[in-house]
């Protein structure tokens, strides 16, 4: 359809027919495949994390060693790649990644490859495909909804970390085993504000027909990008993966955090561009966060990190009491909008460098 068709059928709130999604589908392969294909890249690495699902059981036992000197390797994998990617987070991730962050095919298939990995999407996919006719068919797209999003934001933010140098086998020997951790015990360090969104998440999914453990372990995935900074630096700094998980809980706890996050995840957006608009902001209160922690990991000594929080917050309790005064006016004004995050956004970080904050008091 041409665009002023495409136009109408938006209007009509209608799609592409079958026939149409599968040229396109097809398309969006090829050129990936392509561009695989033209690129200088080694994809050795794919096959080191990859079960090599193109070949037999048998042959994957016995030959595994040869896999990388078959004479169509590199096709293959390619094909491989391609097929996995497109099918699952659709034809147009790959372009718009590529706006986004200016990465390379190649660089976006290996972020996307770990992001699978460390975010354990692949078991969690197959018992989510397990459910058919069992978990009602809505469910299992909103869950697969869910998962293709976690791991688009695991893949930018893998691709703005690591950039052209991101390595398969090095990102998932660093991330996989703490972000594993993080998982696995989340209930041992979420805030109160945490704890209730998730089991709102879990309740959700459990409401749609959702079994009780798989309704769980999706909720967990509300968990991914503040874990993916947790993971990234309790590795940089040597520290275990829960403690400095239940830093980041303190702060959200003591900052009202959280608050912010889940404000900017809820603003309405129009187009592209607000769209975009929002993701930075939520992004920027990311990276707040990520430097203050950074700043209490780089203090020498084994001073516990919440302990180290309490301290950090007394040592500034009088502008502290500031910021939390103003949080607390924006909460009960009720309507939050992009401004009113961007400067909460904005004083969070001058409370962080120790710059003057705002006092709602003086207004």
């Amino acid at each position: 359809p041409d665009d002023v068709e495409i136009e109408e059928r938006r209007a009509r709130k209608e799609g592409f027919t079958r026939p149409e999604l599968a040229v396109v589908l097809s398309y969006a392969k090829i050129d990936l495949y392509d561009g695989l294909i033209d690129s200088d890249a080694s994809f050795e690495d794919f096959l080191e994390v990859d079960p090599r699902r193109y070949f037999p059981t048998v042959l994957r036992r016995r030959y595994a060693d040869l896999f990388p000197d078959h004479r169509l390797s590199r096709q293959i994998l390619a094909t491989m790649i391609a097929n996995e990617i497109v099918n699952r987070m659709g034809p147009a991730f790959v372009k718009r990644m590529q706006i986004d962050t200016g990465a390379s095919m190649v660089t976006i298939a290996r972020a996307y490859w770990i992001a699978k990995e460390i975010c354990r999407a692949a078991p969690l996919l197959r018992t989510i495909e397990e459910g058919d006719y069992e978990v009602p068919a809505t469910a299992q797209m909103s869950m697969m909804f869910e998962v293709s999003r976690t791991l688009r934001h695991a893949s930018h933010w893998l691709i703005e970390t690591y950039g052209d140098k991101l390595d398969i086998v090095d990102a998932v020997g660093r991330l996989k085993e703490p972000m594993a951790k993080i998982y696995t015990r989340s209930t041992s360090f979420m805030s109160t504000s945490a704890r209730e969104r998730h089991a709102r998440a879990e309740n959700w999914y459990q409401e749609l027909g959702v079994p009780d453990a798989l309704a769980t372990r999706m909720s967990l995935l509300l968990l991914t990008r503040a874990a993916l900074d947790i993971a990234d630096l309790a590795v940089t700094h040597k520290r275990d993966a829960i403690e400095t998980a239940r830093m980041y809980s303190a702060f959200n706890e003591r900052l009202g955090i959280y608050w912010l996050h889940l404000c900017a995840e809820d603003l309405k957006v129009s187009g592209r561009w607000q769209a975009i608009a929002r993701s930075n902001l939520r992004e920027d209160i990311y990276r707040i966060r990520r430097e203050l922690a950074g700043q209490l990991l780089k203090r020498r000594g084994k001073q516990d990190l919440k302990a180290a929080v309490e301290r950090w917050l007394e040592q500034r309790s009088e502008p502290v009491e500031r910021y939390k005064l103003m949080v607390e006016e924006m909460r009960l004004r009720g309507a939050v909008d992009f401004a009113t995050l961007s400067v909460a956004a904005q004083e969070l970080r001058d409370l962080i460098y120790d710059r003057p904050v705002y006092d709602a008091r003086e207004q």
